[in-house]
């Protein structure tokens, strides 16, 4: 499964971050995953073995004046532009479920905190001044300043945007937090998985020192000064305090106030291996953190034998039971006394902590992968049979869309240019612009009343790229049917006019990138349907087709040509690239109107075309490039076929009702392609006499 992994930075080893390395650890051999972070700590992922995956850095946070509003609202559409497209997306922590990248499966840890449960929980004179506050979002590691004037206006913008956020799937790591999940968001189906350990890192030793470990990041919700002052009661014995964090610096004073200086030790930031050797000698682990949604490090104490003296609150409680904890309010003095009792019986602290260990089997960073993958895999199945579902009916119309028009008579293809701009129709609509909302709606509605199921969207790959203006308007025609809950879909149909490999594959990839995985696109059988202009003029580059077999190995890729299809010698040409073969024309392929239909019907017979054998009837109107000043074109043995006033549309449309076996799809050739005068929209000379044609046909078509 190729699957987009995204975490707003992997540098340090939070609980976060170390879930997620648990899992690539085990996922990198089965899956092709690609990492993206705004920052890597590459000793990290070595440290972990972490070698197989695929990493690409992102837009890093803003600073400065209103960034913790930026960084929350503006950064993560940012981030959904520079993310590849991927058969599924995996993201852990907070803002990454507002990402519109779908299927998308959530591991958020925790939602915001600090406008939900830690909202009133900032210690107003550390992180407050007359002028501004101080606010902390996980995962940065230093506080974002508030001028005190938006303060209440970033929170009230940032709560309701939280809601925005549609992934799929949310995965929680502790019923507890599955709880607060719900509360937040309104979401009944949450996942719990919780985070596990990896016993072999830790190694037991009976406690034979008083040393009380905690291990936090410092920050105000963790209570780490609860702890110190639950040291004044307690003699014999150490704190050894594990973790940085901006908080450092009050708790060191406290501690000295309170004439603790040579019995609270301040540790910093320490390796694995350290870590475990603090865990052995210590007599227990300490904590005190606000509601905390799981807390790793309660697992790591049972991993090393230790008992755990914690808050009666939060995830882990999930994971303890009596024989192994102290579940305690969170006082100084409820601290104290279980930390002199268990000075007082290492026996008991002996007992408790082997009965922890017992109690680890369920709790392995394996069966966190395996849960996790299991509800990948289950979004992914279920986006795929929806998909399916919607998209491969028993017959699929789709028409030919064209999206390269420029506002009023004289612009971008209405009479702007004589070799390749004339129009000598007239749509209803007037001389309108392909970009449009206006435009694009009555035509959505329009197609949806004859029973089209997508638009195949033509976009032009040229000598100078990719064509943006198209590009952007494909961008908007999809946010219009996602935004207003069209039933019609887009799919693409790709023309490449260079014969630049460069161009032609970064063309594809970024569309592909785009549009293919949204919701609004067109599937069959599974995958994103994609249509490739061919003219014949790439037919036997291997190399080139070959790079465009690996774009397209994740969609159903079909032909439109302007050739028939090469039973002797097809695979010589095209080497298996196309899963299905149609024709953009079958006007253009005769010449002698009287054995016209014979040359169709045949042509149709030869459906046994491409890898997935799709069949594939077209319909056109007619065709008349003449008004062309073309060069390239007056070699043409034709040019014109006559429309006949809609009877010529009405016999391809039955000669497809009479097609056996029945076609799979039928494509219609084309909407609004108005200088070969192929369209069949309403025109000023024609009126809708082709989109009632349509309306009865398509009909027609669907009952069989």
């Amino acid at each position: 499964m190729d699957i987009g992994v995204i975490i707003p930075e992997l540098r340090k080893y939070g609980g976060a971050e170390k879930l997620l390395i648990e899992c690539l650890r085990r996922w990198q051999y089965e899956h092709d995953i690609t990492v993206y972070a705004i920052a890597f700590n590459e000793r990290l992922l070595c440290e972990h073995n972490i070698t197989q995956i695929e990493k690409k850095t992102l837009t890093p946070y803003f600073t400065g004046q209103h960034s913790m509003l930026l960084n929350s609202i503006l950064l993560p559409k940012i981030w959904e532009k520079e993310i590849g497209r991927h058969e599924i997306y995996h993201t852990h922590l907070w803002p990454m479920h507002l990402l519109n990248l779908h299927p998308m499966v959530w591991y958020p840890h925790e939602p915001l905190r600090v406008i939900n449960d830690l909202k009133y929980e900032q210690p107003v004179a550390t992180t407050a001044t007359e002028t501004s506050r101080n606010i902390h979002t996980y995962p940065k590691t230093a506080y974002d300043v508030v001028d005190i004037k938006a303060y209440a206006a970033y929170q009230s913008v940032i709560t309701a945007f939280d809601k925005i956020g549609k992934p799929d799937k949310i995965i929680a790591n502790s019923k507890y937090t599955a709880g607060y999940l719900n509360k937040v968001y309104g979401v009944e189906n949450v996942g719990v998985v919780y985070p596990g350990i990896n016993k072999e890192d830790f190694f037991y030793q009976p406690p034979d020192e008083n040393i009380i470990l905690s291990v936090n990041q410092l920050w105000p919700h963790k209570r780490v000064n609860l702890l110190i002052e639950a040291m004044q009661y307690v003699e014999n014995a150490q704190l050894y305090i594990v973790g940085k964090g901006p908080e450092e610096k009050n708790l060191k004073k406290q501690a000295k106030e309170l004439g603790l200086s040579d019995r609270v030790f301040f540790m910093g930031s320490v390796t694995n291996e350290e870590l475990a050797i603090l865990y052995a000698r210590a007599l227990c682990l300490a904590f005190a953190s606000v509601r905390e949604p799981f807390g790793i490090v309660v697992l790591e104490a049972m991993a090393a034998g230790k008992p755990v003296i914690a808050v009666n609150e939060g995830g882990y409680c999930e994971a303890v039971d009596s024989s192994c904890a102290f579940l305690v309010d969170a006082m100084p003095q409820a601290f104290a006394e279980k930390i002199n009792f268990l000075i007082e019986n290492k026996d008991m602290a002996t007992k408790m902590g082997l009965a922890g260990m017992e109690k680890l089997d369920n709790f392995t960073w394996q069966n966190t992968a395996d849960g996790i993958m299991k509800e990948i895999k289950d979004t992914y199945d279920s986006k795929t049979i929806k998909q399916t579902q919607n998209n491969d009916k028993k017959l699929l119309v789709g028409i030919e869309y064209y999206v390269w028009y420029g506002k009023g008579f004289g612009a971008a293809h209405w009479n702007d240019d004589r070799q390749n701009g004339v129009v000598t129709q007239k749509p209803l609509l007037g001389y309108y612009s392909s970009d449009s909302g206006e435009i694009i709606r009555r035509h959505l509605i329009m197609l949806e009343e004859a029973g089209i199921d997508y638009l195949s969207v033509n976009i032009h790959i040229s000598e100078s790229g990719l064509e943006i203006y198209q590009y952007n308007v494909v961008e908007r025609i999809l946010d219009i049917i996602e935004e207003e809950n069209y039933n019609i879909k887009l799919c693409l149909q790709i023309c490449p006019f260079t014969t630049s490999a460069a161009k032609i594959t970064h063309g594809i990839e970024k569309l592909l990138t785009a549009f293919s995985m949204r919701d609004g696109y067109q599937y069959y059988r599974g995958k994103p349907l994609v249509y490739l202009f061919w003219t014949g003029s790439l037919d036997g580059d291997y190399e080139l087709i070959n790079k465009l077999k690996h774009l397209f190995k994740k969609a159903t890729v079909v032909a439109s040509s302007l050739r028939l299809y090469d039973k002797t010698d097809e695979s010589n040409k095209t080497f298996e690239l196309f899963d299905g073969w149609s024709l953009f024309s079958p006007l253009e392929l005769a010449l002698d109107p009287k054995k016209r239909d014979t040359i169709i019907k045949d042509t149709y017979q030869q459906y046994e075309t491409g890898n997935e054998q799709i069949k594939i009837f077209t319909c056109s109107p007619g065709y008349d490039d003449r008004a062309l000043e073309d060069p390239g074109r007056e070699k043409n043995r034709l040019r014109y076929v006559s429309r006949e006033n809609g009877d010529l549309f009405k016999k391809m449309l039955q000669m497809a009702l009479k097609c056996e076996p029945v076609p799979d799809m039928i494509k219609i050739s084309t909407f609004n392609e108005y200088h070969e005068n192929t369209h069949v929209e309403p025109t000023v000379a024609d009126g809708d006499i082709y989109m009632k044609l349509l309306n009865k046909y398509i009909s027609k078509l669907k009952r069989k």
